[in-house]
């Protein structure tokens, strides 16, 4: 049974005619559904194609739905409704667009990259070992996330009929995903940006202790070794590890809290697949599993699938990363490959095709295609000409 879908911004569907597109999706291009971001982050959005407006820009992250007030009573950290969902309930209006055109509708969910939740709430944001807030980023550890995100799954499964919930950034964010415009003048490696990424919030540093850390000298020797590292004037210090995997087999401390962070985001993946019950499950897996605190196999076991970004112009790409994932923590039937429809991953509809060509002889029989409103006109055709390859494999 092969499964396809399509990422989309609410706004896009608005104002191309909710019905209009989503017809479109079902019908010209033959997908199974809509992936509709219904918790996103701040966006400048150029759009190639659209009947609006073209740029959308939203300086502060937000929901896309009503949220259900029965559900949010006593919740500490409180959802910011988006100006597009004030007056209006965008993904309910989709939701039925999309039930009259026989396609369905999955929850494109940003879990805890969100600044402007930081900035109301900076005790729930992550924290590095010079103390310095990660406002982008709220920390997996603390339990008034942990509510907050299991409220805002719970709201979506029960009150829109969807068919999956996608869960994106329901991991640590760490250094290197910013929200304002970088200025970088060092390069650390792979681990510097790694030591950059540990949190030492308050939640952390109970998580750490209770896993038998002594945070407070952890935490101390991460900030000497990047010192170190910002006076040498880059990642190679005489005497000093370079490589991630070197660190932590040198430092049993560190180690233990990567394995406690490994921890507390699956049981945070838990919680949410006890809040969302029977729908369908996605856990998106981007960037670096140690960073982020994610475990292939560990989330396997929860989700209902995995799905990897496969945005390349290289099958041979494709083809390691499903092998890879396949091999480390679940069938390639349980995974979903996501590929970018246009430039600079896909400068042709053959790359898109021979993409997928390969990821079904790996296997692989989900796709997602990026994205509706940021792709030209004329890429929603090689989507459905990739879709028909898809369909050709059933």
């Amino acid at each position: 049974m092969t499964y396809t879908t399509m990422w989309a911004y609410p706004w896009d569907l608005l104002d191309d005619g909710v019905d209009d597109v989503v017809r479109r999706m079902r019908d010209d291009i033959g997908l199974d559904a809509v992936s509709i971001a219904t918790s996103y982050h701040s966006v400048e959005h150029l759009r190639p194609h659209t009947k609006g407006a073209r740029m959308f820009s939203t300086v502060d992250g937000g929901i896309y739905f009503q949220p259900d007030a029965s559900l949010w009573r006593g919740v500490s950290l409180q959802p910011n409704v988006a100006p597009l969902a004030a007056d209006r309930d965008p993904l309910a209006e989709i939701c039925a667009a999309a039930d009259r055109a026989d396609l369905k509708v999955e929850s494109w969910t940003v879990c805890l990259h969100n600044s402007l939740m930081g900035r109301r709430y900076p005790t729930a944001c992550e924290r590095n070992a010079f103390g310095d807030l990660y406002v982008p980023h709220l920390c997996p550890s603390n339990a008034h996330v942990r509510e907050y995100v299991t409220t805002l799954c719970r709201d979506l499964a029960t009150n829109y009929g969807l068919f999956a919930v996608e869960l994106e950034s329901l991991s640590f964010g760490g250094y290197g995903h910013f929200h304002g415009h970088a200025k970088v003048g060092v390069d650390i490696g792979s681990l510097g940006r790694f030591l950059m990424s540990l949190c030492f919030c308050e939640s952390c540093r109970e998580m750490g202790a209770e896993a038998g850390v002594d945070v407070p000298a952890l935490a101390d020797g991460v900030r000497a070794q990047l010192i170190e590292m910002f006076a040498h004037g880059g990642a190679s210090v005489p005497g000093r590890p370079i490589l991630v995997a070197d660190a932590l087999a040198e430092d049993s401390s560190l180690a233990a809290l990567v394995d406690a962070r490994r921890a507390v985001v699956t049981s945070l993946t838990r919680e949410v697949r006890d809040a969302v019950g029977d729908t369908f499950l996605v856990s998106m897996q981007i960037g670096d599993s140690t960073v982020g605190g994610w475990d292939g196999a560990e989330i396997a076991e929860v989700a209902d699938a995995i799905e990897l970004l496969c945005y390349t112009a290289q099958p041979a790409r494709v083809e390691a990363m499903v092998s890879a994932a396949s091999g480390q923590f679940c069938a390639a039937d349980d995974l979903i490959v996501g590929l970018s429809a246009y430039t600079p991953h896909t400068p042709s509809p053959k790359v898109l095709t021979r993409n997928v060509r390969q990821a079904l002889r790996m296997g692989v029989r989900g796709f997602s295609f990026y994205n509706y409103g940021i792709m030209p006109e004329r890429n929603l055709a090689w989507v459905r000409d990739a879709v028909a390859i898809i369909r050709a494999a059933e």
